[in-house]
Formats: structure tokens, sequence, C-alpha cells
């Protein structure tokens, strides 16, 4: 290979070890190789590697023996892919076979394209290469050089208050898991991702976020690897919640998360322990490890019972009770029966002694609990996953059963009706939840108001959703539910917390970080919350009027799925300061024939302060 062929053909290897690099992790995971987690970082490295070892070998062939054919180059090629798959076999990490696939297939693309076509014989070829590598390393790679994304505001309008959310995108390393979950903390909380990947966080007065990553042993998630299980996808091997709890013997902090047993090739939920220095500080103790306190028993297996998707049923989450105990819930992805059989830890809350390890079952009957939370009272609430409709709020008793898989209000997915179980004696009559969705929500955790900054809504339960992607505030009268408020909020909820000073953070299956603080209104602000007996704010709910949140700025009666009156619908141009001020002042002098019901504002400054509002709130 002569001088000037060379150079041209190292361009192009340049080329494909850039894409080989950056684009796979960026396509599935949005992330780079010096962000993304440890495994599938390692995983790109290694193919990087194979790659790297591919071209020297190639090209010390081409210049010892001139042109190289295509017989060679493939064989080079796969002894350099094949040593790369086989040390990540022997390494036994956890690896994305679709990361893999396409990592092969563009090296291989790269490597051979060159020997089998000769289409880098010209000059032109050079510029064409140089250019894309160029391209590539700032387009891929600008997603780890940019700063992140500013905090983003939107207000949130519910019957009695205006709430102030602040959205904080991609808090943590991507992990495509969704998952993880939030702990409170002295000064703050902690957050962990699907990864189990633990930071600090901290607010400021006006809704900024601080992290910072804290150093901890990795969470153990057994030796799985997808390639001896492909029905199950690794993002389901993550955490399900984490919290920090004192103890006689000190603090220690706690993982839910799943657990994978390579020999029983089955997968259950583990709670692990980590010794940490209080809550003040909850940084590991000098030399802790991750202990196992309870494994879930029995071991489940992908589609044992028909329905792979039960599968994915874990609960997992953690309620401090004080003096070292906890209640803990635990899936059940198995069997139906298995929440009614004697010595079976699926289907049930637990009660552990984090001192003593002694355990208890709380409660049995359940499906999939995914949230408790205490209220002043000293009951215990807990959310679960219905089947296709009956996502349940129970209000538990002690030795209480809640019926799974006799009693439910839901069906199943794949035949839309639900077996009958009648026949099956559980006992007494199984305990009727306080209230049931129907269709599901997708619910998740839930927290008990307390806070002084919304006095309206003290004592009510406040509910995340996944499947609705909103909050739902629910008002208890005795042991039944009178009535609830959703509240979009746009994303899957996965866990939810309250600050001491009142103010809500939600933490989602998008990473994002959401702070939610009760705000006063002043008079412009009420006059707007009275346009929302009509009108929405995003247009996430439906209502009879368009959306208000992006009016400033936008056409006229141009909101799909609006029937517009034909007064408003031929009038042309944007939403701008002065033409809201003449509709808000009175909407039908500017547009006769307008079905907008409403009198008019004739205070100016009122109709300016509610612009300058509309304006600020896009």
């Amino acid at each position: 290979m002569k001088g000037s062929r060379l150079s041209r053909w190292l361009l192009w290897q340049m080329l494909g070890l850039a894409v080989v690099l950056l684009a796979p992790l960026r396509w599935w995971l949005s992330t780079t190789p010096w962000s993304a987690p440890a495994d599938p970082a390692h995983q790109v490295w290694l193919q990087v590697g194979a790659y790297g070892i591919a071209v020297v070998v190639i090209a010390l062939i081409s210049l010892r023996g001139g042109t190289v054919r295509a017989l060679p180059a493939v064989a080079v090629l796969g002894v350099a892919l094949s040593g790369a798959f086989l040390l990540l076999l022997l390494e036994r990490r956890e690896f994305f076979r679709t990361i893999l696939v396409a990592s092969a297939a563009l090296t291989a693309f790269f490597v051979l394209f060159p020997v089998l076509v000769g289409a880098l014989r010209s000059r032109w070829a050079t510029a064409v290469s140089g250019v894309a590598l160029a391209g590539v390393v700032v387009g891929l790679g600008a997603v780890s050089l940019k700063d992140p994304d500013p905090p983003r505001p939107r207000p949130l309008f519910t019957n009695e208050y205006v709430l102030d959310a602040l959205f904080h995108e991609g808090v943590t390393q991507h992990s495509i898991m969704g998952g993880g979950g939030l702990a409170a903390v002295e000064g703050g909380f902690l957050i962990s991702n699907g990864y189990g990947q633990l930071y600090r966080a901290g607010l400021g007065p006006d809704g900024g976020l601080t992290t910072v990553a804290l150093e901890a042993p990795p969470i153990d998630f057994g030796e799985f690897i997808p390639e001896t299980e492909p029905e199950v996808a690794p993002r389901r091997m993550r955490v399900n919640d984490i919290d920090v709890v004192p103890t006689a013997q000190g603090t220690v902090l706690l993982m839910s998360h799943f657990w994978w047993n390579l020999q029983e090739r089955c997968r259950t939920v583990r709670l692990s322990a980590l010794d940490v220095r209080g809550l003040a500080d909850p940084t590991p103790l000098p030399g802790a490890r991750w202990r196992v306190l309870h494994e879930a028993r029995p071991c489940s297996r992908f589609g044992e019972n028909g329905d792979p998707w039960n599968f994915l049923m874990t609960g997992g989450r953690i309620l401090p009770l004080g003096e070292g105990r906890i209640l803990f819930t635990v899936g059940n992805p198995s069997h139906p029966m298995l929440s009614q059989e004697p010595g079976s830890d699926l289907g049930r809350t637990l009660r552990i002694d984090l001192q003593t390890g002694d355990i208890e079952v709380y409660s049995t009957g359940h499906r999939n609990a995914q949230g408790l939370a205490r209220d002043a009272q000293g009951r215990i609430w807990s959310t679960e996953h219905g089947p296709k409709g009956g996502d349940e709020l129970n209000l538990l008793v002690e030795g209480g059963n809640f019926g799974w898989p006799v009693r439910t209000h839901g069906v199943e997915y794949v035949t839309s009706f639900y077996p009958d179980y009648s026949d099956v004696d559980v006992g007494s009559p199984p305990i009727e939840p306080a209230h049931a969705w129907v269709p599901s929500i997708g619910i998740s955790n839930l927290i008990v108001l307390d806070s002084e900054g919304l006095p309206e809504w003290k004592g009510d339960l406040l509910v995340a959703s996944l499947r609705a992607r909103s909050l739902y505030r629910v008002r208890v009268r005795g042991e039944r539910v009178a009535f609830y408020e959703p509240i979009s909020i746009g994303l899957r909820v996965r866990d939810l917390l309250q600050t001491p000073d009142g103010r809500i953070v939600l933490w989602t299956d998008e990473e994002s970080l959401v702070v939610i603080t009760p705000r006063r209104m002043d008079a412009s602000r009420e006059l707007l919350t009275d346009c929302f007996s009509c009108h929405t704010w995003t247009g996430e709910e439906v209502g009879t009027a368009p959306p208000l949140q992006d009016v400033y700025g936008r056409d006229v009666a141009s909101v799909p799925g609006y029937v517009y009156s034909d007064a408003l619908s031929v009038q042309r141009g944007e939403w701008t300061a002065e033409r809201l001020s003449q509709f808000l002042k009175d909407p039908a002098a500017m547009v006769p024939g307008t079905t907008m019901q409403f009198t008019g504002i004739a205070d100016e400054a009122t109709r300016a302060s509610i612009i300058r509002y509309l304006q600020q709130s896009r």
C-alpha cells in the first residue's frame, strides 16, 4: 500500500474508530464512553481495542506485502472481535447485545469496506473522510461537552393552589433502566438511579439543585449474562428503592434491588444494607460492603406462570417504622397463588427488624405493592399495581389478607378477562381497597402531605403514577377515598418525598428531578386560576378550551383538536401583548361572535400582569 493510499486508509479508520466509540452508546443510552455506566462503557472500549488491533495488523500486512486481500482481512477482523467477545464472557460482566451487534457491524464495515470495494483511491475520499470524522466527533461527542440543560420551570395549576415546578433533566448518568428512588437525609436527600449509582442532593431557596456523586461499592445484581437468558432484558435488573435508617448499632443505607441467581436461572428481589456514618453524613464507613439482609423466596423463572410480563413484578418498597424496624413489600412475579400459600414471601408486606434479623409477615394477598406511607394517625397506606385495570390504594391492617389473586378489579392483559378463583379458600373475606383505579394509572409510590405551606392539603395523600404521568392528590375520609385530583406532570413519576420546608421532590424514570414549590398568588394569578374552569395549561389534560401555556406568541385559533368559533377562526396573526390585552378587556368587542363567555378585565394593570405572566411562563 503506497504512502498516499495508506494515509487515506488510516484517515478512514480514524473515522471508523470514532464512530464505533461514540455511536452505539449515543444511540442506545444517550451518553458517551467517558460518562456511561461502567459495564456498557467497558464493552465499547473492548470493541474499540479489537478494532485498533485489527487495523494495526492489516496495516503491517500491507506494508510488508502490498495489497491486502479480502480473506486475510476478514480473518484478522474475526480473530480480533472474537477475542474481545471471549474476554467479555470471561469477565462475567453484564453486556448489551444491541451495543455488541452494532459495534461489531460498524467495525466490520469500516475495516472491510476499503478492502472489498476499493473505495478510498481518490483524493476526494480523503476530504470526505476528514469532514465526516470531524462531524462525528463534534456531533456525537457534543453531549458530554455541553453544559447540562438549565432547569425548566412550569406552573402546575390545581383546584386550590398554583405550584411552581422546576424540571431538572439528566440529573444522573443515563441508565435506561428506570427505577431507582429517593431517600431523605439531613440537609437534603439521596438519589439512586436504576444502576444503583448514588448521589447526594441539596436544594437552594429558588429550587436550584446541587448533586455530588456518593462513593459507594457497586450493588450486586448477580451473575446476570443477557446472552444466557435472551428473554430477560438487562434493563430490568434494577434498583427498586433506597432509604437511610438509624438503628441501635448504627445507621444503614438500604437498597432494594433485583438479583439474578445464575445457578437456578431465576431472579428474586433482595434487600441489601451498607453501613454509613449517619443521616447527616450518609457516606459509607471505611471498608463497608453491601450485605444481604433478606432475599425473597421462592426465586422466579421467566414465564413460568404463562405471562412473561409478570416476571417484572418485584415490589421492593421500604418504609422505616422507627426503632430499627421497616416494612418491605415483595411483589409476586410467579404463580398468582403464591400470594396466598404459606411459606412464600411473594405478594407480602414484610416487617423486618434490622437489629435482630427477625422477619414477620405484616400483610398478605398482594400482587405488586409499589408504595408505602404512614399518616399522622400511624396508619399504613399502600399502593399496588393491579392487572389490566385495578390499581389499588390500600389501608394496611396487620395480619390482613388483601385477596390477590382471588379478588381484583382488573383483568388479564392478554385475555381481557380474569380467571375464576372463587373456589379458593382464603379464610375470612379479603379486605377491599380504599380505592381502585380503572383503567390503571400505573401507580407508584405515595406520601402523606404535612406541609404548612399547603394547609388545604394537609393530611391528604399524594400518589405518583407511571402510565398516567401524573400526581393524584387523594382526600381520605375515614378509611375510604372521598375524591382525588389529578395533577399532570408529563413524566413517569417513580418516587417522591416532601422536604422539611414543604417542597415536593419527584424522581422520574426519565432520570429527571422535579422540585415543586407552593407559591403565593397575586391578583393576576388568581384571575388566571379562574380560567381553568375551561382552559388547561399544557393541553395534556382534556379541556373545553385551548391550553394557555404557549398562548403568548401562538397563532390565533391554531391548536389542533379544538373547535373554534367561526368568528375566531377567521382571525389571522399571533397573540401579541396588545392583542391579548384587547381580548382580555372585552372579548365580544374584539371578536364579535366569539363563544368565550367572559365579561372582561377593565383594569389595564391587571391585564398587563396576566400577559406578563403568560409570557414568562411559556
